[in-house]
């Protein structure tokens, strides 16, 4: 792999593991996150610019690669948000909790519900429950 491939797939890896660890900061996360999949699309660009040098590159990733990875919804999101970052606006943070109440061991019932992902877990305990 070309030496600026690689150099650009360190980048979006470094964004990655400080969106990672800035979870909780909101600023801070959409911000690497941001950039993080603005240098993995930073990647292809290189790539395709050293394909002179690659192989059988025009072979491979127009025929093979480059279906593949149109079907792939992953990397469809991907394209999707890289351009609306680019384009318009950040990202919009999203998050989930899932719930199980039992009152017995034999029965449960189970919720979803929309939570901001940037709550800390003492928001979701609103009280205390004590067994006597």
């Amino acid at each position: 792999m070309d030496i600026n491939a690689r150099n650009r797939l360190n980048e979006a890896s470094s964004f990655l593991k400080k969106a990672a660890e800035s979870y909780q900061d909101k600023n801070e996360f959409i911000i690497n996150t941001n950039a993080c999949i603005q240098a993995l699309r930073n990647v292809t660009w290189v790539l395709q610019s050293q394909k002179k040098d690659i192989p059988n590159f025009e072979n491979w990733y127009n025929n093979d690669w480059q279906q593949s990875l149109i079907k792939d919804l992953i990397m469809k999101w991907l394209v999707e948000s890289r351009n609306k970052i680019v384009k318009s606006s950040d990202l919009e943070a999203f998050s989930y909790m899932c719930l199980s109440v039992h009152e017995k061991y034999t029965e449960s019932a189970k919720y979803t519900i929309n939570v901001d992902p940037f709550l800390g877990n003492e928001d979701f305990v609103p009280f205390r429950v004590v067994i006597e």
